[in-house]
């Protein structure tokens, strides 16, 4: 049974000592004591100055960490669900259905901020005026856009050249896995494709009621991860490898369709579009 009304942030973030995988099945556990460390930590919440991670059982109030600091969840190893099956809603003949494995890895609940972007030493084409006439004026709390493939890369290289740990672009099978939020439906909330459940979780087309470019992060309900903006808001980057990529999760200015967790947009790996941004996974 899937659930249609907003799940609350802090319901969402307060949930201790659960992994989800694919299946949607979950591991008890007790709470986390510091020499424990991040190997069964919850969730990590890094300081984007200093590279230091913090390990936590629980993140309760998410308006903190939209600027100098990240949250990541903790995602289980698990064999998942990738593509359309033909006949599902807005399948496209590239989304080959598929078993995929992924081992257990870490990603941001939310997409890169502007002010989180800034602190790592990034620069801000999303000021630039051509983009400011599509995505509106810079705010720190909404995402980073205008970030090209090349330009995330070569940012991440020169963070991580300076801090203990590494940020990176995830996969395509983690980016996937982690917007099904634990099932394998076309969207983290279930297959529902009807406005009435986007407009809970999702800043689309559909849903924009006027409102013209991106959205505070964490602004709409998280799915059963507790990843927010899976759907909508900016276009994510997913990395094939170090030097290609392909987008993923749709945008406020793109119909849910173009949303769902199979759909992918291939564009040249150095455009810096007004509608595109990024979501990182941390590499303890």
């Amino acid at each position: 049974m899937h659930r249609h009304h907003q799940i609350s942030v802090s319901a969402i973030l307060a949930i201790a000592a659960l992994t989800i995988g694919c299946g949607g099945g979950s591991n008890g556990g007790g709470s986390l004591s510091a020499d424990i460390g991040v190997v069964s930590a919850d969730y990590l919440v890094l300081d984007l100055a200093t590279g230091a991670v913090e390990t936590r059982q629980a993140v309760g109030d998410v308006s903190a960490y939209r600027a100098g600091q990240m949250v990541f969840r903790a995602v289980s190893a698990a064999t998942c669900t990738t593509g359309s099956a033909p006949g599902d809603f807005g399948h496209q003949s590239d989304e080959t259905e598929a078993s995929a494995s992924v081992g257990k890895y870490y990603i941001a609940i939310f997409e890169v901020t502007q002010a989180q972007w800034q602190a790592m030493g990034g620069a801000a084409p999303w000021t630039a005026p051509d983009q400011v006439a599509i995505g509106g004026v810079a705010a720190g709390a909404k995402p980073a856009f205008a970030l090209s493939f090349d330009a995330i890369q070569d940012g991440l290289s020169a963070w991580n050249g300076g801090h203990p740990v590494r940020l990176a672009l995830p996969t395509p099978v983690q980016w996937e896995h982690a917007c099904r939020g634990g099932s394998g439906d076309e969207y983290s909330w279930g297959p529902e494709h009807d406005e009435a459940t986007a407009e809970l979780y999702a800043a689309v087309a559909e849903t924009a009621a006027g409102v013209v470019g991106p959205r505070v992060v964490g602004s709409f309900g998280a799915n059963a991860l507790g990843i927010f903006d899976a759907h909508g808001n900016v276009w994510e980057w997913a990395a094939e490898n170090a030097t290609t990529g392909h987008l993923r999760g749709g945008s406020w200015g793109d119909s849910l369709s173009l949303a769902r967790c199979a759909n992918m947009v291939e564009i040249d790996e150095f455009t810096a579009h007004a509608l595109v941004g990024a979501r990182l996974v941390l590499v303890p």
